[in-house]
């Protein structure tokens, strides 16, 4: 077990990295939940909106 009283040091880029991977993976559960194909419904949306930013 690790000890708790130990300083432990993050950095923001690893914070923002997991915050994006937990939401990713709550959409993808959530679009397989609906019967959807997560991965082609996730890639189509980013798709679409690499096209609206141009």
């Amino acid at each position: 077990m690790r000890d708790i009283t130990e300083t432990m040091t993050f950095t923001t880029e690893e914070i923002r990295r997991e915050n994006i991977k937990a939401i990713l993976r709550e959409v993808s559960d959530a679009l397989e939940e609906r019967g959807y194909n997560s991965e082609n419904q996730i890639a189509g949306y980013l798709i679409k909106i690499g096209r609206a930013h141009v």
